[in-house]
């Protein structure tokens, strides 16, 4: 009896940036409740108007930078300097309307109250420092997480002669289609039918065989040349010996994987 492996659970990207929310509210609360001579439902408020334009800001930063264009250096660390700016920018004034917003619904007034230039100065950093963050981590779609696994090899059972066996991918040099039929030629040699059709095989090996004629598909890895034939055709040459026609699409194929 086979077990199949168990694997870890991976966190989501929401529970990342839920966890990073409640860390940054958490922090901001310590550091309000240190620092200031406010109530601790003012500490909670204010942390909550630090942390949920910041949470914001951080989300749609991150996105931005995913969908946009790669460009030269120069540019991109304009881009980048100015994107800085506008971040440190709006979560500063978010951050202000959410306190005046909470004192409002609380009775005391809405009103909007700069910071002090220290407060300024050391948010300003922040904004700077998260950013820098956000950008190295952003990364591009295509780059994130982990290298795809290669696709395992096919393998069919074909009937060869009165037997039947299995016959890997890397052994198939052609597949010839008729009537419904196939049949596949391998490296050894042997020639084995299949009741699979030649357009059910070329969707199911992908392009990693090339349709060369309308009723052919070819292995490249057997492919040994291609030589002109009468006509401005061209025939292939593969690894089992045999020849095969080769259409001018087919022949559009294999230019298109000329080095």
């Amino acid at each position: 009896m086979q077990i199949a492996a168990t694997r870890p659970i991976e966190p989501t990207p929401a529970l990342w940036w839920a966890a990073a929310a409640a860390a940054t509210w958490s922090t901001y609360v310590l550091i309000f409740l240190l620092t200031t001579t406010e109530s601790p439902g003012w500490a909670l408020q204010a942390a909550l108007a630090n942390t949920a334009p910041l949470l914001a800001l951080a989300i749609g930063t991150r996105q931005l930078l995913r969908a946009l264009p790669v460009t030269r250096p120069s540019l991109q660390a304009l881009r980048h300097l100015l994107f800085a700016m506008c971040f440190a920018l709006f979560w500063y004034g978010g951050t202000l309307l959410m306190i005046a917003a909470l004192r409002g619904l609380a009775g005391r007034g809405f009103e909007i109250v700069a910071f002090h230039p220290t407060a300024f100065a050391w948010q300003s950093f922040q904004s700077v420092a998260l950013y820098a963050l956000i950008a190295v981590t952003a990364g591009r779609p295509a780059r994130e997480g982990r290298a795809p696994t290669p696709a395992e090899p096919k393998r069919y059972f074909l009937s060869a002669g009165k037997s039947i066996r299995p016959v890997s991918e890397s052994e198939i040099v052609s597949i010839a289609g008729a009537k419904g039929y196939s049949e596949v030629v391998t490296v050894q040699g042997e020639r084995c039918l299949s009741r699979v059709s030649l357009d059910s095989f070329e969707s199911d090996l992908g392009a990693r065989f090339l349709r060369l004629h309308r009723s052919i598909l070819v292995n490249p890895a057997h492919l040994v040349r291609l030589e002109p034939a009468a006509g401005g055709r061209m025939t292939a040459l593969l690894a089992s010996g045999e020849t095969v026609p080769v259409s001018r699409s087919g022949a559009g194929l294999v230019r298109a994987l000329m080095v």
